[in-house]
């Protein structure tokens, strides 16, 4: 999507590992059916997802599944296979274009 509302999007595809014990360091969260970045775990700077996403990324692809056309637990379902088997996980995310004083950037962040 270019646009939801008033907001412009940036499309941007990650490749994002596990660490030791097979998680992704970021949370989730449902938004008008939407699995939309709202938190990094256990901090921004130990989290491999930080390094590639930010807070309020909505997730538009797992792998080949498009996020879009599945329901908010399909999704969720999809990344935790990749999770539960410590495989790296393909996300394409459109990542909201906002001013960095209201959206900064987690350490590390490209």
């Amino acid at each position: 999507p270019v646009s939801f509302g008033d907001i412009a999007y940036a499309l941007l595809d990650f490749v994002v590992d596990t660490n030791e014990k097979g998680e992704f360091g970021f949370k989730v969260k449902n938004i008008d059916e939407r699995c939309v970045v709202r938190r990094f775990y256990p901090d921004p700077e130990t989290s491999r997802a930080a390094h590639y996403l930010r807070l309020n990324d909505v997730v538009v692809a797992v792998g080949n599944i498009d996020a879009r056309a599945h329901p908010f637990s399909a999704v969720v379902q999809k990344i935790s296979k990749f999770s539960a088997r410590h495989l790296p996980v393909a996300l394409r995310v459109a990542r909201p274009l906002i001013d960095d004083e209201y959206y900064p950037l987690p350490p590390g962040a490209p």
